[in-house]
């Protein structure tokens, strides 16, 4: 898959590199359970979720 990388992407990159340890941490231990999320929904692990 081809990813274009935008003006936007490049501005929330500056803003994560700015970031404090405490918030870093946080911010990764989201991006982790926003994974395992879209895993599970695309393997429909998860009742009640509508699958496009």
């Amino acid at each position: 898959m081809d990813y274009e990388v935008t003006r936007s992407d490049i501005k929330i990159l500056k803003q994560i590199h700015s970031l404090g340890d405490a918030q870093y941490k946080r911010l990764m231990a989201y991006m982790k359970a926003l994974q395992k999320l879209e895993q599970m929904v695309s393997e429909k692990e998860i009742p009640g979720v509508i699958h496009l």
